[in-house]
């Protein structure tokens, strides 16, 4: 992982960031048990390796308009490695999970730093998403196919006296 932050004049810097990431998985199984009359079935599952390597990234650019309000704009790439569902060894892997997540916002600082207030609206873009669901009585990790989900979120944080703050948001959300 290495990340860089660079000044673009007097208020406003850009930061870059890459991560590389390496994983290996492996899934080995055995099933057996015994019948009352002392038989029993023993049933192996092929062992299974998967390997991972994923390069990712974040992009962002923030400005100060004054000490007390900050703009920001943010592109991330994520990833979530696949993997395999122990617990329904014949259940195929599930695949690597990707992201990209875009911000913009608004930070700040009022009332000579007594009340904050910001907001963001955000978009995701998810490939593979990994969802948990019963198949068969049992949890298990699958992959859907893509998921976008959209929105807005507001937080405001006023100090009413130095013993009591008062603190809310709002959030709103639209996935697919």
């Amino acid at each position: 992982f290495a990340q860089a932050s660079v000044d673009l004049g007097v208020r406003t810097r850009a930061t870059g960031g890459i991560r590389y990431t390496s994983e290996k998985r492996g899934f080995e199984s055995t099933l057996a048990f015994t019948r009352k009359d002392g038989t029993g079935t023993l049933t192996a599952f092929t062992p299974a390796d998967l390997k991972y390597n994923k390069f990712t990234w974040r992009l962002s650019v923030d400005h100060k308009f004054t000490p007390n309000v900050l703009a920001f704009a943010s592109y991330n790439r994520g990833f979530k490695s696949g993997g395999f569902n122990p617990s329904v060894p014949g259940d195929p892997a599930y695949l690597p999970e990707t992201i990209d997540a875009y911000e913009i916002g608004l930070k700040t600082d009022l009332m000579d730093r007594r009340a904050r207030f910001n907001i963001s609206g955000f978009l995701y873009n998810y490939k593979n998403m990994q969802v948990s669901r019963f198949a068969n009585g049992v949890l298990g990790i699958y992959n859907g196919a893509k998921a976008e989900i959209y929105g807005v979120e507001a937080e405001l944080e006023v100090a009413v006296s130095e013993n009591l703050d008062i603190n809310g948001g709002i959030e709103l959300l639209h996935s697919e």
